[in-house]
């Protein structure tokens, strides 16, 4: 009896909803830098490593290659083949200033050293890169005129 007793009154008894567990959100906030990254007072910059690489003096100690100079040879070509853009003859200019007077006449058989640059230097998909490296054209060509 008393189990028919159950089965009638579950038919009656409103059946109750199953308490949704809380979901917990977990929010990482970011880490506070100005406290530790300041100094004196002075709120801390971000640094542009590229713009430090491009405003440091390059000194060029270890050397990937060396060409012998063709007739009609161009550093350009050479930066081409090295470098991937034409526009980065300048760091090959600038590695060899001591045996090239004018970059634009190179004389035949001039032993030319090509430098092992900062991949970051000479990336000819960023533009900066190539900016850089026509303003020191700029500046090489004028020099030399």
């Amino acid at each position: 009896m008393t189990e028919m007793f159950n089965t009638v009154s579950n038919w009656f008894t409103p059946k109750q909803k199953p308490t949704p567990i809380p979901i917990k959100k977990v929010v990482v906030a970011p880490k506070d830098t100005t406290a530790n990254d300041s100094v004196a007072g002075k709120i801390a910059v971000k640094v542009d490593s590229l713009q430090l690489m491009f405003d440091k003096k390059r000194v060029y100690k270890t050397f990937i290659a060396t060409e012998t100079v063709k007739p009609n040879g161009r550093l350009t070509i050479m930066a081409k083949r090295y470098y991937g853009s034409k526009d980065f003859w300048v760091y090959i200019y600038e590695a060899n200033k001591d045996r090239i007077a004018d970059p634009d006449r190179i004389s035949e058989g001039t032993q030319i050293r090509i430098p092992k640059l900062d991949p970051r230097l000479i990336d000819p998909a960023n533009p900066r890169c190539i900016k850089k490296a026509r303003e020191l054209h700029d500046l090489y060509v004028k020099k030399e005129n």
